[in-house]
C-alpha cells in the first residue's frame, strides 16, 4: 500500500522559542503540538540546552504548513529530511545533542 507520507521534516528551534514552535505545531497537530522539540541540543552536547529539535514524516500538503510556520520561528532552521541528514543539520548549526551525564536523567 502506497502512504502519502512522503516528506521528513527537521527542525531546529532555540529554547526561547520553544513557546511559539509547540503552538504553530499544535495548531497543525492538535494530538503532537505539545509533545514536540523535545530532543535537547547545545554546542557542547551538554547541558544546559541552547536548541530543540523535532523530525516528523508528512505529506506534501503537511510539509508545505509545517515549512511555512516553523520557518516564521525567530531563530528556527527547517530542513528537508530527504535531503539533509540529521547529523548534518546539526552540524549546519554547530550543535549536537545533549547527553545526560552519568547518573543525571
Amino acid at each position: 500500500m502506497e502512504t502519502k507520507h512522503i516528506h521528513r521534516i527537521l527542525a531546529i528551534v532555540p529554547v526561547e522559542a520553544l513557546e511559539s514552535a509547540r503552538l504553530y505545531t499544535k495548531a497543525l497537530d492538535d494530538a503532537g503540538g505539545e509533545g514536540e522539540f523535545v530532543a535537547c541540543l547545545s554546542a557542547s552536547g551538554k547541558e544546559p540546552a541552547t536548541h530543540a529539535w523535532r523530525s516528523g514524516v508528512h505529506t506534501e500538503t503537511e510539509r508545505k504548513s509545517y515549512t511555512l510556520l516553523l520557518e516564521s520561528v525567530k531563530g528556527a532552521r527547517v530542513f528537508d529530511g530527504l535531503k539533509v541528514a540529521p547529523d548534518d543539520a546539526l552540524a549546519e548549526c554547530g550543535l549536537g545533542v545533549v547527553v545526560p551525564e552519568p547518573g543525571e536523567k
